[in-house]
């Protein structure tokens, strides 16, 4: 019970002092990063919006995708901005979730 109540702490200040969330547009160096989930402790919109919008507000990331039921993020980034072990580590941190890399596919 603690644990949730922990992840759900980290959750709201993720989202609390998230940083501008990135335009979405697409650049010449996208790739697409797969990020497997050990577990999602919710899956209404609210709390999904949530955990999408603190991978977001990572720098880079372009867009996000939290597919709850397949335990996993799908995260379209600039790779000439960050890495995707970089992303790992601040998803990681910033909704308190163990992530692991699945994918990662150069676009073209």
């Amino acid at each position: 019970m603690k644990s949730v109540a922990r992840k759900t702490l980290i959750i709201f200040l993720a989202l609390l002092f998230s940083l501008p969330q990135s335009s979405g547009a697409a650049s010449a160096t996208d790739e697409h990063l797969v990020l497997s989930i050990e577990s999602v402790f919710c899956s209404a919109g609210d709390c999904k919006k949530i955990l999408e919008d603190a991978v977001l507000s990572i720098e880079g990331v372009d867009t996000v995708e939290l597919k709850v039921k397949e335990h996993r993020f799908e995260i379209r980034f600039d790779a000439e901005t960050t890495t995707p072990e970089e992303i790992r580590e601040k998803a990681a941190d910033a909704t308190g979730l163990e992530l692991v890399i699945i994918d990662q596919l150069e676009e073209e």
